[in-house]
């Protein structure tokens, strides 16, 4: 009877530590992450096409961009290093400037940065794969980072940017329906501007 009861509590004890593990991050989907690629005009990706600074148009909710602030990315570097400057308004007006280095992949399309805080939405200690998946090089960029979780699950989050503050709503159409096709859940899209920029 004691080695029952004692089983038992055992077991009741480690049920939140199992249900914890279980957790996923919002928008996680079934499956393992789909094999894009990379889908631009050329059939390579040329990093130095997108050097310069790009302001973020739409993004998807995640714990390193909480809000729907003013964002922008400034790609610098020669492969195999690279650079990012991230530009960030802040919900009172105030802005940051946060540098990170990289290096380009095993593959040229594929960005890889330090993960030094691994998260339930960011979970590889290997570092952040921000892998392009589109760009016309001159005003439109979309990059995104894909991770496999257990359960067969997997979580993705994706970016579009252009040089310009604003991209015509036609091409930010046109954008979401080839992520869709290539089996992206565009409705977890936030609309990146100012007067959404809220704490």
């Amino acid at each position: 009877m004691w080695l029952y009861c004692a089983v038992t509590l055992l077991v009741l004890v480690a049920l939140p530590g199992t249900a914890w593990s279980q957790e996923y991050p919002e928008g996680v989907q079934d499956g393992p992450c789909p094999d894009i690629g990379f889908k631009g005009l050329k059939w390579k990706f040329n990093y130095t096409g997108i050097v310069g600074t790009w302001h973020e148009q739409l993004r998807m909710e995640n714990a390193l961009q909480p809000n729907q602030c003013p964002t922008t990315n400034t790609w610098g570097g020669t492969p195999p290093n690279i650079t990012n400057i991230l530009g960030i308004t802040n919900p009172d007006g105030s802005t940051i400037e946060i540098p990170r280095e990289g290096v380009i992949g095993d593959v040229p399309n594929v960005k890889v940065f330090s993960n030094d805080h691994p998260s339930p939405g960011f979970p590889d200690p290997d570092g952040l794969f921000f892998e392009t998946i589109y760009t016309n090089y001159r005003n439109l960029h979309v990059f995104w980072t894909c991770s496999n979780l257990e359960g067969g699950k997997h979580i993705p989050y994706v970016w579009i940017e252009s040089r310009t503050e604003t991209l015509p709503k036609a091409m930010l159409q046109r954008t979401k329906r080839k992520l869709t096709r290539w089996g992206i859940d565009v409705s977890r899209f936030w609309k990146v501007d100012i007067k959404f920029c809220t704490a």
